[in-house]
């Protein structure tokens, strides 16, 4: 029976692999997609309410994806009808949810289709804020419309596409194909769609891919979104020789999981994989260039929920009314299983629900020996859902008993026993047969497991049968051979229990084949199954691209119908407009020519009336014409002579007396003189007093900045200039911290170089190298103030854009330090970016003749100025600019004791300072400061001076951007570790640049940098 029940096991478990039947779920998002979309709805009376309620599902299905926001896409609805009416502005419904109830609450209005007017009305609401437009935004017009208008549209639409608006035209009737081609957008093929108002959901798509290629052009923005990648694309803003773009993305829960992309110029896209799903990325695209600056652009994606359906099912403790089934695998995504059973063949059916974070359920109450098909849904909690069915098969209830057993009870008698049978048993039939006598037959109740048979004696041969009674039919019996061997009764009995033992061990053996056989059975049903799920799956994928290929069909021959019957209609009506156009023309070519006669017959009269009129009576007055012209000519004639005649007269005698009055002649030759004399001088001395007053006066060009006072700026600041004259001199060192033997040297030179004003001696020239915001340009302002000279500051990149006008600025600037009487201190920032070497570099012939010319003012010392170069790169000098340095001072950067001053000076004046004086916002919280700002010296190893006031100056910026205005130790120590993370930047960059510089040279710079700077 076992090997039975095994067999039909293995028959029934036949696993039919199911394919994915949900209820189409919510598509994927779309964002990062910003402008404003107009609908310009045909609401007139020649659309029927059917066509009406197909258009604005059509609407709903082509916006659904959107994200709808201040940020993202706004709508709005302009009906067409006898007059055009706005639905709802486009800033009113910014959710789904809301939007979606606004169309569905959209109502016809009827009336007549003016389309023009609509038009215009569009025009004014997509860019009017009180509409909720908004301004430099993609503007798209999506018209739907059954094709005919009863107004003109052609000027409208062209205005609106002149303002940047792209119009997509849908048409679900015939309509005019000329007037609809030239109102869309070009092209034609992309922007104008002629589909039956029952097939809209098939341009669906298209229509909507095409308004995100408009909205998205010049966004980054996402495309191809999964459970673990999308692809990114962005307008071409960069090429592979002007930059490259820095990508950086990272999951929006977790910034510190950033990671960064460097992509080559000449690419517009870009697929990001290995991501989580159902996770939110924020991501950035950084456009670096040194040619162009675009501002960085930035989107935020959010993965697919991985979506999987059960890839296997299994059924096990297989019973007459019962088995187990199990799937696998378990997915976080999933809320709850559905198992749906029903026997085959059959209609009837039950729905098990199954909580989301089991995989395995046993099914009861079935009927026994019974085919059943098992389908196990998953739920997602995004709605889906994804189905695998199995068939398996309930065993047939056992009829049979198991294990009859003898035991002696006795010299003649045997007792019986036997293990109760599977279902509603009644009883049990026990039958002994002897070899030798009648049979005996003994009925028991359904409880009773054994019975004693009596009148055995020794030597009865037989057999012993027990039958399970059922109320439909007995059972099927279980026999066993009797044989009581005479006077053995006890060897009997042992010879009988090891036969059981035997039987029972021969059961365990079988037992053991029959599970290997089970498992065997369960992999071959894994096989099968993947077998039939791929074929499943090949067939789907055919039928889907045969239907697919058929609908495609049938759509072109609807479309090539629809076209052939627009062709037909435009013919018609072209020539039905030529003829009507013809018969016009002629009409108006001979009203034209009937006016155009009589006109000429009416003028012909006017003319020959006047000139008949004319003639007579000129005839009748020829006298008094000819007696009029003859007077009037005499009387001028007269006229003339006389005028003649008194004006030489009066010329003649005013010659005479100016001749013959030699006074009058002398004063006039004199004053003419003196008039001449006058306006020469007056022009020549203007020029020379201008350039006087601008060499005197005036600021060079090349000057930057400058404590020189001038007659505009005193009378501009007169309080200001007033304190600089009554100032006293300051120490050169005054806020300048440097190291102890660079302190020393510098205050020599400032000792020297006020001695040396002092005593109006020579000056001499300085040159400053070091890294930068080491405190060149400080001293440099220092010791002009503490000398009592005036100091002037011009850079060495302001040279070069003067073109040819350079050698002449720069012969103005030193005319201008020669006029100083305190003497000036012209200090040069960033001297080799002009002063560079003639003979290697390659520089313009404009550059070249304004070097020259500074080493012809600098070629010998002076008296009223002193030159003070400050370079970072002093290698670049050309040597005729080092042969004019007297002397050359290294600021190297600040060591522990010096960044230790500086700190504790910086933190003094931009924090400590402000908080105790009470008059600004800031506060200090409670900690040791002198033991911080050694704390802070020590982590800002290799920072200069510049950088380390930066860093004071964040925390006072820190402290005004908190809430309460307080700087804590740990506002401190995060813009601390800020700042040395920037400047370790710096210097990689610095290192990446002067690798690159110097790769393929074997040069050494002239003045090398201090340790501790990377060249």
């Amino acid at each position: 029976m076992l090997a039975q029940a095994l067999l039909s096991l293995g028959l029934c478990l036949w696993i039919a692999a199911g394919r994915d039947t949900p209820e189409p779920g919510p598509q994927p998002s779309i964002s990062n997609s910003e402008g404003d979309l107009l609908f310009l709805l045909d609401s007139s009376a020649s659309v029927s309410h059917y066509e009406f309620s197909k258009v604005k599902e059509f609407m709903w299905d082509l916006l659904q994806p959107f994200t709808f926001g201040p940020r993202d896409v706004q709508t709005s609805i302009i009906h067409i009808s006898t007059t055009p009416t706005m639905e709802f502005p486009f800033d009113q419904h910014l959710t789904s949810a809301s939007l979606k109830k606004a169309i569905g609450d959209t109502r016809q209005l009827m009336g007549d289709t003016n389309t023009g007017q609509a038009l215009s009305y569009a025009k004014e609401k997509l860019f009017s804020g009180e509409a909720g437009a908004r301004p430099d935004v993609p503007k798209v017009l999506v018209w739907v419309t059954d094709g005919f208008s009863t107004d003109d549209i052609s000027e409208p639409m062209q205005l609106l596409k002149d303002m940047g608006v792209t119009v997509f035209i849908v048409s679900t009737g015939r309509g005019n194909f000329l007037e609809l081609s030239a109102a869309a957008s070009q092209p034609s093929d992309k922007h104008l769609h002629f589909v039956d108002v029952d097939d809209l959901p098939i341009i669906t798509k298209e229509l909507r891919d095409g308004i995100l290629d408009v909205i998205r052009a010049n966004r980054l923005h996402a495309t191809d979104v999964t459970s673990s990648s999308f692809r990114l694309a962005w307008p071409q803003l960069l090429s592979q020789e002007t930059g490259y773009y820095s990508l950086e993305y990272a999951p929006r829960a977790e910034p510190a999981r950033k990671r960064t992309l460097q992509v080559s110029g000449a690419h517009t896209s870009l697929v990001l994989s290995d991501l989580a799903p159902e996770t939110t990325y924020e991501v950035a695209l950084i456009p670096e260039s040194n040619v162009h600056y675009f501002p960085p652009q930035t989107t935020r994606v959010t993965t697919l929920a991985e979506e999987i359906s059960p890839v296997q099912i299994l059924i096990s403790e297989s019973g007459p009314h019962s088995f187990q089934v199990s799937w696998a695998p378990v997915l976080d995504s999933v809320a709850t299983y559905q198992v749906l059973y029903g026997p085959l063949p059959g209609n009837s059916a039950k729905v098990l629900e199954v909580d989301g974070r089991q995989n395995s359920t046993v099914l009861e109450h079935l009927a026994p020996n019974s085919t059943y098909l098992v389908t196990v849904t998953a739920i997602y909690r995004s709605g889906k859902e994804k189905s695998l069915s199995a068939k398996a098969c309930t065993q047939e209830e056992s009829s049979q008993v198991r294990h009859l057993r003898f035991e002696e009870a006795g010299p003649d008698s045997l007792k019986v026993s036997w293990d109760s049978a599977d279902g509603d048993v009644l009883g049990y039939r026990v039958r002994c047969r002897r070899h030798s006598g009648p049979p005996s037959v003994l009925s028991v109740s359904p409880g009773v497991q054994s019975v004693l048979l009596t009148h055995l004696p020794p030597g009865t041969a037989g057999q012993v049968c027990v039958q399970p009674l059922y109320g439909r039919e007995p059972g099927r019996s279980l026999c066993r051979t009797l044989r009581r061997q005479p006077g053995h009764a006890k060897d009997a009995l042992s010879l009988a229990q090891m036969q059981e033992q035997t039987l029972q061990l021969e059961q365990q053996a079988k037992l053991k084949e029959y599970e290997a056989a089970i498992e065997q059975l369960k992999n071959e049903q894994i096989r099968v199954q993947a077998e039939e799920r791929r074929k499943t799956l090949n067939e789907e994928t055919k039928q889907h691209q045969a239907r697919a290929q058929y609908q495609d069909k049938l759509a072109r021959q609807r479309y090539d119908e629809q076209m052939r019957q627009q062709q037909l209609a435009n013919e018609e009506n072209l020539r039905k407009q030529e003829e009507s156009v013809q018969k016009q023309e002629a009409m108006r070519r001979a009203t034209v020519e009937k006016e155009m006669e009589l006109r000429h017959k009416n003028e012909m009269l006017r003319v020959e009336a006047e000139a008949r009129a004319r003639a007579k009576a000129e005839r009748e007055n020829a006298d008094i014409i000819r007696e009029q012209i003859r007077l009037k000519a005499a009387e001028h004639r007269q006229t003339v002579l006389e005028s003649l005649k008194t004006a030489g007269m009066l010329f003649g005698e005013g010659f005479r007396a100016f001749v013959t009055d030699w006074d009058k002649v002398t004063a006039t030759v004199a004053g003419l003189t003196l008039l001449a004399v006058g306006v020469y001088s007056a022009k020549n001395a203007t020029a020379v007093a201008g350039r006087y007053i601008e060499a005197r006066l005036g600021k060079p060009s090349l000057v930057r900045e400058t404590s020189r006072i001038t007659v505009l700026e005193a009378l501009k600041h007169p309080i200001k200039v007033g304190k600089r004259l009554t100032s006293k001199a300051q120490d050169a060192l005054e806020g300048v911290v440097l190291s102890p033997q660079l302190e020393a040297r510098v205050r020599d030179i400032a000792i020297a170089t006020r001695n040396t004003k002092k005593n109006k001696s020579l000056y001499r020239n300085i040159l400053m190298y070091g890294p930068p915001g080491t405190g060149k340009t400080l001293f440099a302002k220092k010791l002009a103030v503490h000398s009592g000279m005036d100091y002037a500051i011009m850079t060495g990149g302001d040279v070069a854009p003067m073109g040819r006008e350079g050698v002449t600025a720069m012969h103005k600037l030193f005319d201008w330090a020669n006029t100083s009487r305190r003497g000036l201190l012209l200090f040069v920032d960033e001297a080799d970016a002009f002063l560079r070497k003639r003979a290697t570099e390659k520089i313009s012939e404009d550059l070249r003749a304004t070097l020259n010319a500074f080493l012809h003012r600098t070629g010998q010392h002076s008296n009223k100025f002193m030159l003070v170069l400050a370079s970072n790169q002093p290698e670049q000098f050309d040597w005729a600019i080092n042969d004019r340095i007297d002397e050359m001072v290294n600021f190297d950067l600040p060591r522990l004791e010096e960044r230790e001053r500086l700190v504790r000076m910086y933190f003094d004046q931009h924090v400590l300072k402000p908080a105790t004086e009470g008059k600004q916002r800031l506060k200090l919280a409670q900690f040791d400061y002198g033991k911080k700002c050694s704390e802070i010296a020590r982590l800002t190893e290799g920072m200069s001076g510049r950088e380390i006031s930066q860093l004071a100056v964040a925390w006072q910026a820190a402290a005004y951007a908190s809430e309460d205005g307080v700087l804590t130790e740990a506002m401190i120590d995060a813009r601390v570790a800020d700042a040395v993370q920037q400047h370790r930047q710096k210097m990689e960059w610095l290192k990446t640049e002067g690798a690159e510089a110097t790769k393929g040279t074997d040069r050494n710079p002239l003045l090398p940098f201090p340790k501790g700077t990377p060249v």
